[in-house]
């Protein structure tokens, strides 16, 4: 009779999953068999005690950096609302987010008014820019000072119109984050870059 041919586990699967830190063993043993149900080459399934027996005698680290991050985080927002409410050192979790989002949304709503007002701004040097500008020329003839409106010159209104284009580009970064409109499908932030390039590649 033929003998069967042994089975491994197949590690280089569960090594990453265990180092992402996301899922627990237990789920990792879910989803190995999962994904090894039809295997022929590879054990169809992988037990609890033998991933953490593994991972001690590889060594293997788990990523912490984003619980740490999510934990600096937590850290601040409570670390904030307490420190303003510090007759109050028993707050709940319920009352420390109702505060944080409290503040949060103000500062929104304000950022929103004074992006507002930018707009406002821009919009009123544009329509300068439309009409002809002028700036005042001085000079001394004969020991008198003399001064009269000259036009501006194409450099002058090229620049004017750059510097102008590199505000509105930082004006559209910050309105679209006020809104929160940076948010992509799947939930992740995008970031928009706002600097003095911005003018270039509108």
């Amino acid at each position: 009779m033929k003998k069967e041919k042994r089975k491994y586990i197949d590690w280089d699967s569960v090594e990453p999953l265990f180092k992402e830190n996301i899922m627990t063993n237990c789920e990792i043993c879910r989803q190995y068999e999962a994904d090894h149900l039809y295997s022929q080459v590879w054990n169809r399934s992988v037990s609890e005690s033998a991933i953490r027996k593994k991972s001690l005698e590889e060594g293997w680290e788990k990523n912490l950096a984003d619980k740490v991050k999510k934990q600096i985080q937590e850290n601040l927002v409570r670390d904030s609302v307490r420190s303003s409410h510090q007759t109050d050192n028993g707050m709940s979790d319920n009352d420390i987010i109702s505060h944080a989002a409290g503040s949060g949304a103000r500062i929104i709503v304000r950022h929103r008014k004074e992006i507002l007002e930018l707009l406002e701004h821009e919009n009123m040097l544009l329509a300068e820019l439309k009409d002809k500008p002028t700036r005042t020329q001085t000079t001394i003839y004969q020991g008198k000072f003399k001064s009269k409106e000259i036009a501006l010159t194409v450099f002058e209104k090229s620049t004017t119109l750059k510097n102008l284009a590199a505000v509105r580009a930082q004006r559209v970064a910050l309105e679209r984050q006020a809104h929160n409109l940076n948010e992509s499908e799947d939930g992740s932030e995008k970031s928009i870059k706002v600097g003095r390039h911005s003018a270039d590649e509108l």
